[in-house]
């Protein structure tokens, strides 16, 4: 009877370990043209309406406001009506609204809805980008000693603020789809098929920063394969 309890015990304790809320931050970009994209992703099996955190940045950088968008996982196609203090209705999207702030070295983010959609689509892709211009040379790898603090997000249950862990960010070279730590010919061709609509695309897929996967990127990504390009 013991040993049943106890092996029950565990593998409670493991599901639990299993159904951690985290944010896994990352960066993309390259120190030859000191252009970079924050990415934050979400791992959770709770609901939440919206969010913020702080991104500890070196100094330097400033945002590069018409490069930064949301994913499909804070997209909705719903609306909401809001009344004013005259009683009149406006119709807003219920998509999210990214709110951001560089105070100093520390980018405060907010994410909402004002329909409070939850967040949705699959656990674990990125929910937005900041992308970031560097007035100076900076070591790629250097934003690896930065952290996303101070992370809050509002449950949908109660509408109370859960606080989730802190965040190292971590590094990764443009054109590095699979982040598997290299760009290689593979990357290219996984790359290649997300464009054509083979397979599903993904945020780091998108080499140039231009907000869609085509099959430009894909042969820049070949050329930093090959050492031609950055």
């Amino acid at each position: 009877m013991k040993k049943g309890l106890l092996i029950g015990a565990f593998a409670l304790s493991s599901m639990a370990a299993l159904a951690q809320d985290v944010v896994v931050p990352s960066v993309v970009g390259a120190a030859q043209d000191n252009a970079w994209v924050v990415n934050v992703a979400l791992t959770n099996t709770t609901q939440f309406i919206a969010f913020s955190m702080d991104v500890k940045l070196p100094s330097g950088v400033k945002v590069t406001a018409d490069k930064c968008r949301v994913t499909p996982r804070l997209e909705s196609t719903k609306t909401v009506s809001i009344k004013n203090e005259s009683n009149v209705s406006t119709t807003y999207p219920a998509t999210y609204k990214l709110e951001y702030n560089l105070s100093g070295t520390t980018l405060h983010i907010v994410g909402y809805s004002l329909g409070n959609e939850p967040i949705v689509g699959k656990s674990g892709d990125v929910l937005y980008q900041i992308t970031l211009a560097a007035s100076s040379n900076i070591n790629a790898s250097s934003f690896e000693t930065y952290k996303v603090e101070n992370v809050k997000f509002v449950q949908q249950s109660d509408l109370t603020a859960k606080s989730l862990a802190d965040a190292s960010l971590k590094w990764y070279q443009r054109g590095d789809v699979d982040l598997n730590g290299k760009v290689e010919t593979a990357d290219a061709l996984r790359l290649l098929n997300m464009a054509n609509g083979s397979t599903t695309s993904s945020v780091y897929a998108d080499v140039d920063n231009n907000g869609k996967v085509e099959t430009a990127d894909a042969l820049r990504t070949l050329n930093i394969a090959a050492g031609t390009s950055k």
